[in-house]
């Protein structure tokens, strides 16, 4: 009784056709169907039956094998040729091999033999019906996929163990062709319309196009292609399908109107990358949130180096949102500024924090500005020391004093009410006093200005050092104590 509920809950909105000479055994046996399936069709023989097919498309077909003017067998052939996908259920009197094996042959779904009880009956259908839904979800899933692919504003290729199988629309119209095969045969392949330049994906001596970017997934690549007598520049990559091994779908984004690479390259092989202005910036970083691309985020909090990755949630007219870790979030909210880093971008991004949700791990950013000297670039770590070290320096007996913002191993940076002279010959004798994890240190040597920057009431001066071997060691121990003070300070802060 309980397989019976089940296999009526099954049918619903299901069709099937019963088809049978027997006018006795028809009546009966279409009574039983049509407790399950509300929609029962009969026919009395093959010919029939293959009408009511084409007129009604049933699901499922139930058909006795032996039948005048067309066969059982015979008529399952001319239905499956109408619909492959069609279920088809055969019953005989007879334990033939020979029909056993054409009907494997055709496709049919289930072949019983006689005497059929109720229980052989239902396990058939439900079995039937099952494996009708999984394909309707699998169909449907398919198409959900399908659309995704083709709604991307990538130009997009799907590749199965390195043969390509599917473009997305945007391929196709890009190379004006209306399918693989035409592309195939207008222009070859990819690899074929990319230019050959030393920076640039191609075809060369070192391999093919195909097998560099799947041997670094998800990195950019530049590449130009010369379509119809026009260079383009793309940046493609390649991702792999999750769980599985050969199934790879790879990007190509026109950044041609972006200018991030000239292509002048007759002078050097290597791309050129200009200034941005920052409709250039937000367009290449739409392109990074289209294709799905990691970011790098950089903060520095007194000093201390917090990378993370990000990817980009939201983009607006002339600011964007980041997911990002916890981390990040709240080192790049106490400092209301984070350097962006991406390949696309030949040098690092400072951007302004205007908002963050820490909860939701969240940063909002704008004001794009390319950086000549990145803090990620710095040789050696650059620490804010504890809140008023002050520095001294001497330079024929006159002594200048400032409050020292930072140091590491070759500098030192002071916020100083005057400015010294710095001129690149002078030479000052430098004397300040560090404490870190409840430890002093004083370190002395000399230093020479390296360039000062104005503020509203002080000059921001930095100056290299030239440590003796004794005191680099101070300086080295020095930040390695002082980097563990800052990383409890930040936890705290973060527990906070």
């Amino acid at each position: 009784m309980e397989k019976l509920h089940i296999l009526k809950e099954l049918a619903k909105n299901l069709t099937l056709l019963y088809v049978e000479d027997s006018d006795k055994m028809r009546e009966q046996a279409s009574t039983l169907f049509r407790k399950f399936f509300e929609n029962t069709l009969t026919a009395q023989d093959g010919g029939e039956g293959v009408e009511m097919f084409e007129k009604h498309k049933p699901d499922i077909v139930v058909t006795d094998i032996s039948m005048p003017i067309l066969n059982g067998l015979e008529m399952a052939r001319k239905i499956k040729a109408i619909n492959p996908d069609v279920k088809i259920i055969i019953t005989s009197a007879y334990d033939d091999k020979e029909k056993l094996m054409q009907a494997i042959e055709i496709g049919v779904f289930k072949y019983l033999k006689k005497p059929i009880t109720i229980q052989v009956l239902t396990d058939a259908l439900i079995e039937c019906v099952t494996s009708i839904q999984v394909e309707d979800k699998q169909e449907g899933f398919e198409e959900y996929v399908q659309k995704i692919f083709h709604s991307q504003n990538s130009l997009l290729l799907f590749f199965k163990k390195g043969e390509l199988k599917i473009a997305n629309h945007l391929f196709l119209e890009f190379f004006k062709v209306k399918d693989i095969a035409e592309f195939t045969q207008k222009y070859a392949s990819l690899g074929s319309l990319m230019e050959q330049k030393e920076g640039y994906l191609c075809d060369d001596a070192k391999g093919a196009w195909f097998d560099k970017i799947t041997a670094e997934m998800t990195k950019f690549f530049n590449a130009l292609l010369s379509v119809s007598d026009q260079k383009h520049h793309f940046l493609v990559s390649a991702n792999a399908v999750p769980d599985t091994h050969d199934e790879i779908i790879v990007s190509l984004s026109d950044i041609t109107g972006l200018s991030l690479a000239s292509f002048d390259i007759q002078e050097s092989s290597e791309p050129k990358y200009p200034q941005h202005d920052l409709k250039s910036i937000m367009q290449i970083l739409k392109v990074i949130k289209e294709n799905n691309e990691e970011i790098k985020l950089l903060s520095f909090y007194k000093g201390l180096n917090i990378v993370n990755p990000a990817t980009i949630h939201e983009i607006y007219d002339k600011s964007i949102v980041v997911k990002t870790e916890a981390t990040q979030v709240k080192a790049a909210s106490l400092q209301r500024n984070v350097v962006l880093r991406s390949p696309l971008f030949s040098k690092d991004l400072n951007c302004k924090v205007i908002n963050s949700l820490e909860e939701e791990h969240l940063l909002v950013l704008d004001t794009f500005e390319q950086i000549e000297r990145s803090p990620s670039q710095r040789k050696f770590p650059r620490l804010s020391p504890a809140s008023g070290t002050h520095a001294t320096l001497v330079l024929h007996q006159r002594e200048f004093s400032g409050e020292v913002l930072d140091i590491s191993i070759n500098s030192i940076k002071l916020s100083m009410p005057a400015l010294p002279p710095t001129k690149s010959a002078a030479e000052f004798a430098l004397t300040t006093n560090l404490t870190a994890s409840e430890q002093s240190f004083e370190i002395k040597g000399s230093a020479k200005p390296l360039r000062f920057e104005e503020k509203e009431d002080a000059y921001d001066v930095v100056f290299l050092l030239s440590p003796t071997k004794e005191e680099e060691q101070k300086i080295v121990e020095y930040i390695s104590r002082r980097q563990l003070e800052l990383i409890r300070e930040f936890k705290k802060l973060r527990g906070a």
